[in-house]
């Protein structure tokens, strides 16, 4: 950047970097209840290439920014990239920062290595801010290519103009819908001034607006554990039909922390910096994927064991009715116990309501998985989270979604450098993506068994039914059946298909075809992932690419069942 670059954007640059931080300070007095109570400080993300990117940190470093680099290629290797002045600057700097991420040389060249750099940039920051002169990218990996990206991922982009009488703005997908995001001539901008960089500031980093669900987010912080799992109606269901035996986790769960501790360990084990060289601070995210496992274990548990508890009542209401047809002597003790099992079923169904088991389990499960894949998305440094739902101004996105990002915003970069990206891909194809495989083979399966097991138990009472009717007529045609006899073929008729009823209603609103089609489906895209990821001969990239689409495909398959599920709340039925 030469001097009349600086003299250009220096006040800009400035301007920009306080705005943001003192508009993202703001937003901690707003919310008390959302942010935690420690000082905010502003991290800048940047590859300390000479130039802008040196000249930006140390701008942001003169405010109180906290400094983390993402080097393109080993620091001995880069810094040849610099003349004397940029080496000594680019050490300087390199002292000053809080984590340093230092990427493997690719086999295509170095163009190869600053794309990946910029790439691993987007994938770590929430605003980009570009000390740019506007022109097309001569070549991958240049301030416009990492532009395009970043407007590709949905990352606003602050154009500081580096020449005088061209205009600063910001360009983002966000300030519109149904935005062409490789279109720059078209994209979506707002002018560079202090109004609209905090409204931009809240609207990236600020919690959702929208009343409900900003109630929702608040209620998720204030979740306490609860290990005591009173409602054990379904496992009793999957006890009974030979799906799965009862275990002890059907009563009681484990500390949230240490239900996850060992898996978790297994994965640090084989993924740690003794390994590849890269290190990530994964407690936070360990503790928010434990949270929000066990919780979303729970409320799953009384959601279905409510579900399973309400077509049992109401079956057992009508064979109580028909009962009262063979002991009229006990009308009335009948009648009470009648009565009581309606209250049982209208005081379950407005407690689960109001409790909001449905909504709670299906929000917590999303979000836990949103969070499961973050640590080898981490690893890889060049990764980025799936992006799920629209952000922009005004838009009503998910707590779910803002809260995850949070996540992967508070676990920062990764430190250290990658020595061996494939070994590392191996052992997330060991340790992330093969339990899942499993997981989905063997859930998918006792799915399939419980559905086939309840329709076979349904048809079963359905014949029988008949065959009592048919019985009724072929004793009435041969003889005069007594009083008792007329009764008991009446109670047949009427209680065998209110049983038979009842578990097609479990059967129907468990959809558990469609829960065992989702999961060997995902197990078999997982599986295709991961035989693609085994390849040695693939290149960071491809290797970050399809990290990135086993994300997406494990955040589809929790998005696809949240929409089969998201209307069967607990109701009367």
């Amino acid at each position: 950047m030469d001097a009349d670059a600086e003299r250009c954007v220096a006040p800009h640059l400035t301007s920009v970097l306080r705005e943001l931080a003192e508009a993202t300070a703001a937003l901690k007095p707003m919310h008390p209840k959302i942010f935690e109570d420690v000082p905010f400080v502003p991290q800048l993300v940047s590859a300390l290439a000479e130039g802008a990117d040196q000249y930006g940190a140390m701008a942001a470093i003169e405010l109180g920014y906290r400094l983390q680099a993402i080097l393109p290629l080993p620091q001995e290797d880069y810094r040849q990239d610099f003349d004397a002045v940029g080496a000594r600057k680019f050490d300087a700097l390199r002292g000053q920062a809080d984590r340093i991420l230092e990427l493997p040389p690719q086999h295509s060249g170095r163009e190869e290595s600053y794309t990946l750099a910029g790439r691993a940039i987007i994938a770590h920051c929430d605003i980009l801010i570009a000390l740019w002169d506007g022109e097309p990218a001569r070549g991958t990996g240049g301030t416009a290519d990492v532009v395009s990206m970043a407007l590709r991922r949905g990352v606003p982009v602050i154009h500081l103009a580096m020449q005088t009488g061209v205009t600063s703005r910001i360009l983002w997908t966000g300030y519109e819908e149904f935005v062409d995001s490789t279109d720059l001539e078209s994209m979506p901008f707002r002018l560079v001034e202090p109004a609209t960089l905090h409204a931009l500031a809240h609207a990236v980093i600020g919690p959702p607006t929208h009343p409900p669900t900003l109630d929702d987010l608040e209620h998720y912080l204030g979740e306490r554990q609860r290990r005591a799992r009173p409602r054990i109606e379904y496992p009793l269901l999957l006890a009974l039909f030979g799906i799965k035996p009862l275990r002890r986790s059907a009563f009681a769960s484990e500390r949230y922390e240490e239900a996850t501790c060992v898996e978790w360990l297994n994965f640090r084990n084989s993924c740690g910096p003794e390994r590849f060289g890269v290190d990530v601070t994964l407690t936070d995210l360990e503790r928010s994927f434990a949270w929000a496992d066990q919780l979303a274990q729970h409320f799953g548990q009384i959601y279905r064991s409510g579900h399973a508890l309400n077509f049992t009542l109401a079956a057992s209401a009508v064979l109580i009715a028909l009962t009262g047809l063979f002991l009229p002597r006990f009308a009335f003790p009948l009648a009470i116990a009648e009565a009581s099992v309606i209250a049982t079923f209208v005081a379950n169904t407005l407690i689960g309501s109001r409790q909001q088991w449905h909504r709670r389990w299906l929000e917590y499960r999303q979000l836990a998985e949103r969070v499961r894949p973050m640590r080898s998305l981490k690893l890889l440094g060049v990764a980025s989270p799936p992006i799920a739902g629209r952000q922009g101004e005004g838009s009503t996105a998910s707590w779910i979604e803002w809260y995850a990002r949070a996540q992967w915003r508070a676990a920062g970069c990764p430190t250290g450098r990658l020595t061996d990206a494939t070994g590392l891909t191996q052992a997330i194809v060991r340790e992330e993506l093969e339990p899942q495989i499993r997981y989905n083979h063997g859930s998918g399966h006792q799915m399939h068994v419980l559905d086939h097991r309840l329709h076979q138990v349904g048809i079963m009472l359905f014949c029988l039914t008949i065959l009592s009717c048919i019985l009724s007529v072929v004793v009435n045609l041969i003889s005069h059946a007594s009083h008792e006899v007329h009764l008991m073929f009446i109670v047949a008729s009427a209680g065998l298909p209110t049983i038979g009823a009842a578990i097609f209603g479990i059967r129907m609103q468990g959809d558990f075809c469609s829960t065992a089609e989702r999961s060997l489906i995902t197990a078999d895209d997982l599986t295709r992932i991961a035989k693609a990821l085994d390849n040695p001969a693939n290149s960071l990239a491809r290797q970050t690419d399809l990290a990135e689409a086993a994300a997406a495909t494990m955040l589809s398959d929790v998005a696809e069942w949240r929409r089969a599920y998201n209307l069967r709340t607990l109701q009367f039925v």
